[in-house]
């Protein structure tokens, strides 16, 4: 499979499955989360404003991409085309930069070992006699030119000792990534992934999301889709139309980390689910992504296949490279292709052309809701998020920003949203707890 095929959704995800809390549960988890919002300074507060809270449960992700990823890099050039880089500038690539980033992705599950072959090995067919260098490539050249690439090193690689083969090729070779490579050795092929000689760290790095192991069943469990448009990318326009900068699977360079999302496929993060329901405000701290612990991702499902996903970024570590910082929403929609926008940014300045503004910070109110399903930020201080559901029948309000004051959320226009709680430790426990008072 490739990393540009077109196949199309398959059915929704079942641990996405909604069931019921007993009540008492409810209770506990209300005031565990009230009371670690007492003990952090440093939350945020986020107003998720919506249609009684049904349930909030713990998404039981399965680990899947754990561990070291075994690679072996084997360097490739044509009869017609040599290499210009050294061995060592790709060693330093693979095994420090995209080793470092894995780990600091993954929350330390993830590490790159393994070796890369000794010498440039060539190929038999020409790079003037094969289309590999535009994204529009020929799949049967691109191909041919893997099982060449592959070839030339068998009789010096043992391809069973490694869970992944990167092929760095001379010249201008489109990069990729295949979910099956034919080895002679290997009955069951090998996942891979092509680059050439002047790829950057966050080409490797978005190619390797390709082939990783994840629970993302329209790829049978290899690795991610592209965020990016393929309808743009064939019209020469800017792809990163869908989640902008914020997923390494949509915009690669430089390299910033997974979207939450993403992080939920590969098995490396573990989301709340919050079912939505009428007159009830849920307060849950919301930590940055970037950290390695507390309630880092929000689920909340709309339907069978659209969800929405709420994350915190912060410019720390590889995201020191995002354009800004704060509460991001992505509109989630099974029924969408791969390349064809099945993970959306909900952009909180859709007046602006880029997603580099799209986070919402404090004061801010989503516009354009599902559902009427809106996100308020109420309050902002350090790292943390604080976020409530509640009822906004009342409210008309569907475009411009919301602010805060006196308690209440106030639209940019003349509507006023529904009065949000205060929090108060004799609400603690009770179902009503953070009932809206008007």
């Amino acid at each position: 499979m490739e990393t540009d095929s077109r196949a199309g959704y398959q059915r929704p995800d079942k641990r996405w499955n909604r069931t019921l809390l007993g009540a008492r549960l409810l209770r506990r988890l209300a005031a565990a989360v009230l009371l670690l919002y007492l003990a952090v300074c440093t939350a945020v507060t986020i107003a998720i404003i919506g249609p009684t809270l049904s349930n909030l449960q713990a998404f039981k992700a399965r680990t899947v991409a754990k561990g070291p990823q075994r690679v072996i890099v084997v360097l490739v050039e044509f009869p017609d085309k040599k290499h210009s880089v050294s061995t060592e500038t790709i060693r330093q690539i693979v095994f420090s930069g995209l080793n470092d980033f894995y780990q600091e992705a993954s929350y330390g599950l993830v590490s790159v070992t393994g070796d890369i072959a000794r010498k440039w090995y060539q190929t038999q067919t020409p790079l003037s006699k094969l289309d590999l260098q535009e994204w529009a490539y020929s799949e049967n050249d691109m191909k041919l030119f893997e099982k060449e690439a592959i070839e030339s090193a068998d009789k010096e690689v043992n391809y069973r000792q490694y869970d992944f083969v990167i092929l760095v090729a001379a010249g201008e070779v489109w990069p990729h990534a295949a979910c099956y490579l034919a080895v002679l050795a290997r009955d069951t092929g090998l996942r891979g992934i092509v680059v050439n000689e002047g790829s950057p760290l966050g080409t490797y790095a978005h190619e390797l999301g390709h082939v990783l192991p994840s629970n993302y069943e329209p790829r049978q469990g290899c690795g991610l889709p592209d965020l990016y448009s393929y309808e743009a990318s064939e019209k020469g326009r800017d792809p990163n139309i869908f989640v902008g900068p914020w997923d390494i699977m949509g915009a690669s360079n430089p390299p910033r980390r997974f979207s939450a999302w993403s992080l939920m496929e590969l098995g490396w993060i573990t989301p709340e689910i919050i079912n939505i329901g009428a007159s009830v405000a849920l307060p849950i701290v919301l930590q940055p992504i970037e950290g390695e612990s507390g309630t880092r991702v929000l689920v909340l499902p709309l339907s069978e296949t659209i969800s929405y996903v709420v994350e915190v970024r912060r410019q720390i570590g590889y995201d020191k490279n995002l354009p800004s910082e704060g509460v991001l929403i992505y509109l989630v929609d099974l029924s969408k292709e791969n390349g064809y926008g099945p993970v959306r940014v909900v952009d909180s300045h859709p007046e602006t052309p880029a997603l580099d503004d799209a986070p919402y910070t404090q004061g801010a109110f989503s516009a354009n809701p599902l559902n009427d399903v809106h996100l308020a930020v109420s309050y902002a201080d350090g790292v943390g998020y604080l976020l409530f559901s509640g009822d906004s029948n009342s409210a008309s309000a569907t475009n411009g920003n919301a602010r805060t004051a006196s308690g209440n959320l106030l639209s940019a226009e003349k509507n006023t949203l529904p009065e949000m709680p205060a929090f108060a430790s004799s609400q603690i426990g009770d179902l009503r707890w953070y009932r809206r008072t008007s």
